[in-house]
């Protein structure tokens, strides 16, 4: 997610609300000609949310009517106990979390077409690293992520289904990226995840905390090492003394470097990906690898 958008929504990216436009959520209604609807554009909206950008039981509702305000439309959504204004043109083609976002540049699951080659990253990994799959894997995926993330929880379960159907081809590397601004217990969560790794329970861990992200906090990041049947003492004295305080910064600033502005975010073979990319997406840019890699 984008740190300027993050900024300006919890629990789901406003500005992805009308990329049901192009995934054809709507049926048809929402890409006719012309406006929509007030009662259609809130109603839309919400199912897109609630359908496909919520996990763990949130719910996004409609707080009052929408109404029509200098040409635009304008509803309160309720998310996470937060209400947030937007405004979204009456052809529902740009929301106005705050400013303008041009819809058709911010969601598209695909990278824009261009003629220029795709700059290629160089973001340091070795064994040590926290790593997925087979070491040896062609194609390498490096994400940055934050564990109070609505969408990075969803691209996690994406990169799991990738691990699955390229066990040998794809190796997923997991950095931390938190959000102080707009999560606090993420640094916390990735520290503790690093505290698990002391135990041999990295990934454990990091699906447990994604699985149930909503109970995410200081005392649940201990709660879970009892879960997962961990030495508590041992984890406890690691969380408390902040034993990886410098390695979850080291990880960030590793990230700032690489140009990584948001999360989920990172790199596919060096190649730049922002966002929680579906697996179609990514499964079309690794048979595109592979199928180079064999000519």
């Amino acid at each position: 997610m984008n740190i300027k958008t993050e900024n300006i929504v919890i629990g789901v990216l406003a500005v992805l609300v009308i990329a049901l436009a192009y995934l054809n959520f709507s049926g048809g209604g929402i890409l006719s000609a012309g406006a929509m609807s007030p009662s259609e554009a809130g109603d839309h909206v919400v199912s897109f949310i609630n359908e496909y950008m919520l996990q763990g039981g949130q719910t996004a509702e409609l707080v009052g009517d929408v109404v029509e305000e200098n040409g635009l439309y304008k509803m309160n959504l309720s998310i996470g106990g937060e209400t947030f204004a937007s405004y979204v043109t009456r052809d529902g083609k740009v929301l106005f979390p705050e400013e303008g976002v041009r819809i058709e540049e911010a969601t598209s699951d695909a990278p824009p077409e261009s003629n220029t080659p795709a700059e290629i990253v160089d973001v340091d990994y070795d064994e040590t690293s926290h790593i997925r799959g087979d070491i040896n894997a062609p194609v390498t995926i490096i994400e940055f992520s934050d564990f109070q993330c609505s969408f990075c929880a969803r691209f996690h379960n994406t990169m799991k289904e990738v691990s699955e159907a390229y066990p040998t081809q794809v190796k997923w590397v997991y950095k931390h990226f938190p959000l102080d601004s707009r999560h606090p217990v993420a640094r916390e969560a990735g520290e503790a995840s690093e505290c698990a790794e002391d135990q041999g329970k990295f990934w454990e861990y990091t699906d447990k905390l994604y699985e149930d992200q909503l109970k995410i906090s200081p005392s649940f990041l201990k709660e879970t090492a009892v879960t997962l049947g961990l030495n508590t003492t041992q984890f406890n004295e690691c969380l408390d003394g902040g034993k990886y305080t410098d390695l979850v910064e080291k990880d960030y600033q590793e990230g700032i470097s690489a140009g990584v502005s948001g999360t989920p975010g990172g790199f596919i073979n060096g190649e730049v990906f922002e966002g929680a990319v579906p697996f179609s997406t990514l499964e079309s840019k690794i048979e595109a690898i592979l199928s180079t890699l064999a000519e």
